[in-house]
């Protein structure tokens, strides 16, 4: 690999067979090119130094004085660019930022040593901007939120956050809502893709800048690690990988897969798990005591959530306190039926054939419980005003008094404390004791990951935005760990979806997994839409975690249905409130019923590979027709195609997977043999190859 280098006072220029890149001694990355492309600099105006940082000095938390006027020694060697500076913002803070060419990648460096009376909280690095197109398009964005999300010709749809013009901003936090390190551009088949190889998984942030020039959007794609480096500390900005290349999406996503397989092992799946079709929520007492399904109605339960083609129920508020209520504070409710009933219930819709799982809360406390006062205290997370960081949660359905004025508090605990890791090991083995198939532990698979500032709790390396994130993956290893003890076919399950958390879990209670509404432009019997949700993103580079619809409905629409099956989710209802409980007697809907049941039949009918196989997303596979989705799915012995249109009207298309053949399809209503040239509106098939 040649490796060339241009230099003058200004501008710091290297360059490989892939890419010319150079750098600005205000330390801006003002030309990246991919060669060959035809499109030349992607970076245009408005364009952000690769580095900047946020103080504390003093009592001040936000001293961002000099960012603007920071300029730095840059050189190169080899292939590496270097970017350096002895006083950033004129005070004693050493940083020398690297920037390594290799291949089709560019790794990103930075180590910062603090030699002066201040703190750096936040650190932006690498910080790309000045971006209008790659290719001469619009570029739209992938964006991790949750499983994923799609935002068509991003530097628009963020800039009309505001009418008065200037910067936008789109910005969360990882890990949790975000659920990956990495977004990405694309113009068509050019893509820009951004990632992060934090390996210790400081709380962050990815931000993606719409910045306004001469009556254009410019794109910027940044990172901000929190990482508070105190005075006298030397700190290493975890690696950052960039890449501009021709071709899909999904090859960003192979690098970030391939890097987490260096950190991550999923663990190994309790069987029933793997064949659970559907996920029946339900919540027996409610927060303010409306107590809805009495221990004797747990095989009725089971009855229900077969109509809808689930095998599994999930009792939430099961406890005498009702649901988000006294936590960590549990007991079995004499007046849902005792402790007897529970187990007679639970035991009944075993013996038919499903599954259980009880509830418990691992993330919040009470602040009325009595552990709150016992023990609670000294557990929380603390903020910088020396405060817990408190959630408001209310479960009310009918009374705005309720809704407005009666949120019940919680605070929510530091799980780096060894004492949270015992207490909730141990109510593993009290939940077990009643006989249910598994325990979800609410809310610890991907709840933000709040810094702490408790100095009296273990965190790691004493830096606060270690402090949930490497707390929580102890917690939740000795969950597993607790858990696999007690039974080997115990199911662990929790909330929300990471790349870092959902290697513990056997399955997750899905956030943000459902269809987008058919809204935005109508194109025929078609819709698109400016935003929508991207579920490829996360199922793509993580097919092996299991996880549920979020579908906060007391009923499974056709919609729905087809989306779980396209994408490999598991189906989810719930049942909440008393209005949810009188629509599912009342038996509403049957015809949606019919058909998830024909779906989830269809499902099971091909589990080796819908449920157990992999999923490919569109990899090796091509359709004539865009307004048909469709996914592969691998399993160990054989492959199928799912096509999901989302129509009104009927579609026609050819499909041509790489080196197989379609031998027959299937859909709710028929089935033949070899290909297949249709589908029907709003339905789904499942094509099978050889």
């Amino acid at each position: 690999m040649a490796i060339m280098h241009k230099s003058n006072k200004q501008v710091v220029t290297v360059e490989n067979e892939w890419y010319l890149v150079s750098v600005d001694t205000y330390g801006r990355l003002v030309h990246l090119e991919r060669k060959g492309s035809g499109y030349g600099n992607i970076i245009g105006h408005k364009v952000p130094s690769l580095f900047r940082a946020v103080l504390k000095q003093g009592a001040n938390w936000e001293d961002v004085q000099g960012v603007e006027d920071q300029q730095f020694e840059v050189f190169s060697q080899g292939a590496f660019l270097y970017v350096k500076t002895s006083h950033l913002y004129q005070r004693q803070i050493e940083v020398v930022l690297t920037l390594h060419l290799d291949g089709s990648f560019l790794h990103f460096d930075a180590d910062v040593s603090n030699n002066d009376t201040c703190m750096v909280t936040d650190v932006y690095f690498p910080c790309l901007g000045g971006i209008k197109t790659l290719k001469g398009g619009q570029p739209g964005l992938l964006w991790p939120d949750c499983t994923g999300q799609w935002m068509e010709n991003v530097a628009s749809h963020i800039g009309k956050q505001s009418e008065f013009g200037g910067t936008q901003l789109l910005s969360a936090t990882y890990p949790g809502p975000l659920s990956m390190q990495w977004m990405s551009l694309v113009d068509g088949d050019e893509v820009l893709y951004y990632a992060g190889h934090d390996e210790l998984f400081h709380t962050s942030s990815l931000r993606v800048l719409s910045v306004e020039q001469d009556k254009d959007r410019l794109i910027g794609l940044e990172s901000d690690k929190m990482a508070f480096v105190k005075a006298g500390e030397q700190w290493h900005h975890p690696e950052c990988v960039v890449s501009l290349y021709q071709g899909s999406w999904r090859e960003g996503a192979d690098e970030y897969a391939t890097w987490t397989k260096t950190w991550r092992n999923p663990v190994e799946k309790a069987r029933w798990i793997e064949d659970m079709n559907g996920y029946f929520l339900v919540i027996c007492k409610q927060q303010y005591g409306d107590e809805l399904w009495p221990y004797k109605t747990i095989p009725d339960l089971y009855a229900y959530a077969k109509e809808f083609g689930c095998d599994t129920v999930g009792l939430f508020g099961w406890y005498d306190s009702g649901h988000d209520n006294q936590y960590p504070d549990l007991s079995v409710s004499s007046s849902l039926g005792g402790e007897v009933a529970l187990k007679e219930g639970i035991a009944k819709v075993q013996a038919a054939g499903g599954h259980v799982t009880l509830y418990y809360q691992g993330h919040l406390i009470d602040v009325n419980s009595p552990f709150y006062e016992s023990k609670g205290k000294a557990l929380e997370g603390r903020n910088i005003w020396d405060t817990p960081y408190y959630e408001d949660y209310s479960k009310s359905f009918s009374s705005d008094f309720l809704k407005f004025f009666s949120k019940k508090k919680f605070s929510t605990v530091c799980p780096s404390c060894p004492e949270w890791h015992d207490l909730m090991t141990e109510k593993a083995k009290w939940v077990a004791s009643f006989g249910p198939d598994g325990i979800l532990y609410d809310q610890i698979g991907g709840m933000p990951a709040y810094p702490c500032f408790n100095e009296n709790h273990p965190h790691m390396q004493n830096r606060p935005s270690l402090s949930y994130t490497q707390g929580r993956l102890k917690l939740l290893k000795k969950i597993h760990d607790q858990v696999r003890s007690l039974s080997e076919g115990f199911a662990f399950m929790t909330e929300h979806e990471t790349d870092v958390y959902s290697q513990f879990p056997d399955a997750l209670h899905g956030i943000g997994v459902c269809p987008m509404p058919r809204t935005g432009k109508k194109s025929g019997n078609s819709w698109t839409s400016m935003s929508s949700t991207a579920p490829q993103m996360f199922r793509y580079c993580f097919p092996e975690t299991i996880l549920t619809l979020r579908n906060p409905n007391p009923f499974l629409s056709p919609r729905y249905v087809n989306y779980a099956l396209l994408y490999g989710f598991r189906f989810e209802l719930e049942i909440r409130y008393l209005g949810d409980k009188q629509v599912l007697e009342s038996n509403e809907r049957g015809e949606w019923k019919s058909y998830a049941c024909k779906v989830a039949a269809l499902r099971k009918k091909y589990g080796d590979m819908l449920l157990k196989g992999t999923y490919k997303e569109q990899a090796g596979v091509k359709i004539t027709n865009p307004l048909v989705s469709i996914s592969l799915f691998e399993g160990k012995g054989r492959s199928c195609i799912v096509l999901w249109n989302d129509t009104l009207s009927e579609q026609s298309f050819e499909v041509f997977p790489e080196r197989k053949t379609i031998i027959g399809w299937e859909s709710v209503n028929a089935e033949g043999k070899g290909p297949v040239t249709s589908i029907p509106a709003e339905s789904v098939m499942v094509l099978l190859l050889s």
